[in-house]
């Protein structure tokens, strides 16, 4: 089979997390990855029979939604706002399911703290990449997804973040796969 032996499948542990990626690349490229991820609350049962992959199960899209707002609030990476917007964009679920989602997932977790959280994280992404730093072709659609966020996924009016005095703010690097999200 010609390539073959270019590719590699390996599993890379993410962060501290119990969260796994599992890729397959090609000289020395990822051209395929996944994440497999112990779940503490499915909201469903994952899907068995119906699985592609069977007998992998996979996340039905309630527990993927709930999950994905978990890492909204919790990570707030670029990804992250993007896949919620575009989630709620395309219809597929209102804010308020969204929410509804995040605090099956996560009981007991004050939905007005995960939402005060996710401004921040916006916040944060704001002073590290402010609008007129982005591509001119970029800065709309990012300002618009800030906007939505701020009036329609948390509520709060838009009130423009200021970095703390005597403080450089500066954010991780981002790895390659989020380098060309703008936000």
């Amino acid at each position: 089979m010609a390539g073959a032996a270019d590719l590699n499948v390996f599993e890379r542990p993410l962060s501290l997390s119990e969260v796994v990626s599992i890729e397959l690349q090609a000289n020395r490229k990822t051209v395929f990855s996944f994440q497999v991820a112990p779940r503490d609350i499915e909201l469903e049962p994952p899907l068995v029979a119906r699985s592609p992959f069977a007998p992998v199960p996979l996340e039905t899209l309630a527990d993927n939604l709930g999950a994905k707002m978990t890492a909204l609030v919790g990570r707030g990476a670029p990804r992250d706002f993007q896949d919620v917007y575009n989630v709620v964009r395309t219809e597929i679920a209102h804010p308020d399911e969204l929410w509804a989602l995040f605090s099956a997932k996560n009981p007991g977790l004050d939905v007005s703290i995960a939402k005060a959280q996710v401004s921040q994280r916006l916040g944060d992404i704001e002073l590290r990449r402010p609008l007129d730093s982005l591509l001119p072709e970029a800065q709309g659609e990012a300002g618009q997804l800030r906007a939505w966020v701020r009036a329609d996924l948390v509520g709060q009016p838009f009130e423009p973040a200021t970095p703390n005095v005597g403080f450089e703010i500066r954010g991780p690097e981002l790895p390659d796969r989020e380098s060309s999200l703008e936000l």
